[in-house]
């Protein structure tokens, strides 16, 4: 359906934009961002597996394989029932025969389904295929923000007290209000092969802030697609609008000279890495 192409470009390559920031994001002396590892990931193993992961993945010039890496659909046509067992379906695109659902019945059906895409790897093809659901594109063609760089401190200033609370009750955070298409997209990639095949950890796969510090302080975020996805998401943000996230999930100001800023000046006086004119007191 070409009515989504430009989204779903736009999307896709914000996500990327958006993995290669988190794969940048360890060790470079910025302590939001070493904080946002930390929630994640954990300060042990399981960071240095996430930073060797997302650095394998984004920082090198092309992938390997072929342009068919990643195949990205917005809708379910190509799905026929096989006569012999209703519980298989045949992709006439990709000529492979899934198990994962009967047809008429997706991840992407049912009335209150909350799936907004999946991803499919399969063992005779060397692609992967992401697969957006239909109602959810939908959703994403009328929403007025579409990935973090459009949202900005524009989406911020309108979330209040009472949002804020709203979420509390609901089990979420202020950044997954941020988790906007360009997060699905990434968390999508993530899966695919040529990726590294991300999981969705835990119960309940994984999602959404509470659940990936609760997967980084058990020392498995590096395995998880949307721990990944975040990552990707925070530092963003960091970048982006000058905003830092909290191990609760809510975003703050940056300081324009934070304590850390001072902090740091007074260790560079010290060790001789930097004169001072005048005396300056706090």
């Amino acid at each position: 359906m070409t009515v989504y192409l430009n989204d779903i470009q736009a999307g896709m390559e914000e996500g990327f934009a958006m993995g290669q920031a988190a794969s940048q994001a360890f060790g470079g002396g910025n302590q939001y961002k070493t904080d946002l590892a930390g929630y994640i990931f954990g300060t042990g193993g399981d960071q240095t597996a996430a930073q060797g992961h997302l650095a394998g993945t984004f920082n090198h010039g092309t992938l390997s394989g072929t342009k068919d890496d990643i195949r990205v659909y917005c809708d379910e046509t190509r799905y026929q029932a096989v006569s012999d067992d209703d519980k298989r379906a045949r992709d006439s695109d990709n000529r492979v025969v899934i198990h994962a659902f009967d047809v008429g019945s997706s991840p992407c059906d049912g009335l209150f389904s909350t799936t907004s895409a999946y991803t499919t790897q399969f063992r005779l093809t060397q692609w992967s295929i992401i697969q957006f659901c239909p109602r959810y594109l939908q959703a994403v063609k009328i929403a007025k923000y579409k990935g973090i760089k459009g949202a900005g401190n524009k989406f911020f200033n309108v979330i209040g007290t009472a949002v804020e609370n709203a979420l509390t009750k609901a089990q979420r955070t202020t950044i997954d209000l941020y988790a906007l298409f360009s997060t699905t997209c990434l968390h999508e990639i993530m899966h695919t092969t040529v990726m590294g095949q991300a999981d969705d950890v835990g119960s309940g796969g994984g999602y959404g802030w509470k659940k990936i510090v609760a997967l980084g302080a058990a020392g498995s975020g590096s395995r998880n697609a949307d721990s990944l996805a975040y990552m990707g998401l925070g530092t963003t943000i960091i970048d982006e609008d000058n905003k830092f996230i909290t191990q609760g999930g809510q975003l703050k100001d940056i300081p324009t000279a934070s304590k850390r800023d001072v902090n740091a000046l007074i260790e560079a006086m010290r060790d001789g890495r930097m004169r001072v004119a005048r005396t300056w007191k706090a």
